[in-house]
C-alpha cells in the first residue's frame, strides 16, 4: 500500500488551500457574466437570463476578475485570458502543460514545453497578467510559507530563492536541497559527486561544501552530517557544527528528546555524547536508540540482549529480548521475546501485550481511546489493542494507519481495498481495487471495479466519477486529472469536484464550497 505522509501531505494540502484563499480574496471577482459548460464539453460565458454572452469554445472557464478579464484553456496545453466580449487579451506561449503550486499572491509553478521536440520541460512562473518568470529553469519549486520559490538552472549548477514577483532574493553557486531550520541544505557537484553543506539566506555558504551528507528536517534544531572521512558530527539550526566529525556514527534526529544523543567510537561502540560532543554515557554497547519522551533509551547491550536504560546509564529494564525498538510516544515498546515472538511492554518492563506474535508492525496509534497495533501472524495482518486482545485476527495482506477521524485503508485476501473504525468495521466496503487515504478535505483516490480511478468521499460515494486514467488533488478543491480515452499522457486537466473545467491560476475555491 502506498505510503502516506500525513504531516507532510496536510501540510502541503492546507498551505495550497490557503494560497489559493488570500488569492482570491486579493482579486475581486466580476458577477455580471459567468462561465458555463456546454453540452459539446465546451465552455461559454452567459449572462444573468442564461444568455450565451461569449459561445462555447473553451476547454475550461474561469470567472471574470474585476479587472474585466477571465482565465481560460484554449486547447490542450494552451491557455490564456479573454476579455468580456470574448477576444484572446494574452495567450501563454509557450505552452503550458502542468501547474504545481500556488503562492500567496497568486503565482504559480507553470511547467512548459519549449521544445517540443526534446519533450524536456522548463519551468516558471505565472500569473493572471502572463509569465512573471519565463520557463527558462531547469526547476522551480515552492520553497516556504513565505511565498517563495526555489529556482535551478543548468541541472543544479546554481539555484535561486525568487519571490512572487518573480525577483531573485538569493543566489548560490549550488543546488538547494531542502530548508533546515532557518539556513538551507545545499550541494554543490564536484568531480561527478554531490557535496553537502550550509547556506545562509543570503546566499553564503556557512558550511562549505565538503559533506558527504547531512540528514536533516525542516522543522529540526540539529542534524547529523558525515564529512568526507566519513565521520560523523552535529549542526544546528543555525548551520553551526556543535559537535565535530570524530564519531563513526551518531544516530539521526539527535537531541530530540534529551541533551544526549546515541554515537559510536571507532571501535564501533556506542554510548551517548552531550551537545559539546564529550561522552556522557561511555561507549560499552552493541547499539543504541535515541532517548524517547520518557527518558528511556533502547540498548544493545551486546548480540540478542537488549534492555533500555536512563540518562544516568542505569539500567531500568533488564536485557532480557533478543531484539527491540524504543517506546514510542504513547509509551510502549515493541521487543522480541527469546523464542523470536514479538510482543509489547510498558514504561515498567511488564508485558502489555504477551510475545505470541510473528511481527508487531508500527509504533501504536491511539484512536477512539484505545492504543492499537497492527500485527502479522502466518503471512496475514490483523489489529489488536494495548492489552492483546484482538480487534480484527489476521486476515488482511495490506494496511495503513489511522486518520484524524478514525478511518484506515485496509487490503483484503481477494486483493480489495476498503476503510475500517477502530473496532474493525467496515466504514467503507472492501470493493475498490485501490485507495489512498483520506485527505485533509474528506475525500479519498480511488481505484474502481473498471479499472479507472475517481474520487470518493467518507461514505464511499464517488464525488467525481472513476473515469480517469491518473487523478491527484491540487489544493483541497480542485483535481489534476488525466481522462481514461486520452492518448497524451501530458495532457492534465483541472476540475473542480463537481467534474466542472478549472484552470488554476485565479481560481476561487470559495465558490466550490
Amino acid at each position: 500500500m502506498k505510503a502516506f505522509n500525513t504531516k507532510t501531505a496536510a501540510v502541503f494540502s492546507m498551505a495550497l488551500f490557503c494560497f489559493f484563499f488570500v488569492t482570491s480574496a486579493a482579486i475581486p471577482q466580476s458577477a455580471e457574466i459567468h462561465p458555463k459548460k456546454h453540452d459539446a464539453n465546451l465552455y461559454g460565458y452567459v449572462d444573468a437570463n442564461d444568455k450565451w454572452v461569449i459561445e462555447p469554445r473553451f476547454m475550461a472557464a474561469n470567472p471574470f476578475l474585476a479587472n474585466g478579464s477571465a482565465w481560460v484553456q484554449l486547447g490542450k496545453g494552451k491557455y490564456g485570458s479573454i476579455d468580456k466580449t470574448g477576444k484572446i487579451q494574452l495567450a501563454l506561449t509557450p505552452d503550458v502543460y502542468e501547474f504545481e503550486s500556488v503562492s500567496p499572491a497568486g503565482a504559480v509553478v507553470a511547467r512548459a514545453v519549449v521544445k517540443p521536440e526534446e519533450y524536456y520541460p522548463f519551468y516558471g512562473l505565472v500569473s493572471e497578467k502572463g509569465w512573471i518568470v519565463k520557463p527558462e529553469h531547469h526547476d522551480i519549486k515552492a520553497f516556504s510559507e513565505k511565498g517563495l520559490f526555489q529556482a535551478t538552472e543548468g541541472r543544479g549548477k546554481s539555484s535561486f530563492l525568487l519571490n512572487e514577483k518573480g525577483a531573485t532574493v538569493m543566489k548560490f553557486n549550488g543546488n538547494i536541497v531542502k530548508r533546515f531550520n532557518d539556513v538551507i541544505v545545499g550541494t554543490l557537484t564536484k568531480d561527478g559527486h554531490s557535496h553537502y553543506g550550509i547556506v545562509d539566506m543570503k546566499g553564503k555558504w556557512i558550511v562549505k561544501p565538503e559533506l558527504n551528507i547531512i540528514f536533516s528536517d525542516e522543522r529540526s534544531d540539529y542534524a547529523t552530517f558525515v564529512d568526507s572521512n566519513g565521520k560523523c558530527g552535529v549542526i544546528d539550526g543555525n548551520g553551526k557544527i556543535i559537535v565535530k566529525p570524530l564519531f563513526s556514527n551518531i544516530q539521526l534526529e539527535p537531541f530530540a528528546h534529551a541533551d544526549l544523543t546515541a554515537a559510536s567510537d571507532s571501535n564501533g561502540k556506542y554510548g551517548f555524547i552531550d551537545k559539546s560532543g564529550e561522552w556522557v554515557i561511555k561507549p560499552q554497547f552493541h547499539g543504541a536508540e535515541n532517548f524517547s519522551k520518557n527518558g528511556l533509551a533502547g540498548i544493545d547491550f551486546s548480540d540478542g540482549e537488549y534492555g533500555f536504560i536512563n540518562t544516568k546509564g542505569e539500567i531500568v529494564i533488564a536485557p532480557k529480548f533478543i531484539d527491540g525498538y524504543d517506546f514510542d510516544d504513547n509509551g510502549y515498546a515493541r521487543v522480541q521475546a527469546s523464542d523470536g515472538k514479538w510482543g509489547v511492554i510498558k514504561e515498567n518492563g511488564e508485558w502489555a501485550v504477551q510475545p505470541r506474535h510473528d511481527d508487531i508492525i508500527h509504533d501504536s496509534q491511539i484512536v477512539d481511546g484505545t492504543a492499537l497495533f497492527f500485527v502479522e501472524d502466518n503471512g496475514r495482518v490483523g489489529l489488536i489493542n494495548a492489552k492483546g486482545d484482538w480487534i480484527v485476527k489476521p486476515s488482511w495482506f495490506d494496511f495503513g494507519r489511522f486518520d484524524k477521524r478514525g478511518y484506515c485503508e485496509v487490503q483484503t485476501e481477494s486483493s480489495q481495498y476498503g476503510f475500517i473504525d477502530s473496532k474493525g468495521k467496515w466504514l467503507i466496503k472492501p470493493i475498490y481495487y485501490y485507495l489512498e487515504p483520506f485527505g485533509d478535505n474528506d475525500y479519498a483516490v480511488a481505484l474502481a471495479p473498471g479499472k479507472h480511478m475517481g474520487l470518493i468521499d467518507r461514505q464511499g460515494k464517488f464525488v467525481l466519477e472513476p473515469v480517469f486514467s491518473e487523478i491527484s488533488m491540487f489544493g483541497d478543491y480542485l483535481v489534476k486529472v488525466i481522462f481514461e480515452n486520452d492518448s497524451d499522457l501530458r495532457n492534465y486537466h483541472y476540475l473542480n469536484l463537481r467534474g466542472e473545467a478549472r484552470v488554476p491560476v485565479g481560481y476561487d475555491p470559495k465558490r466550490e464550497k
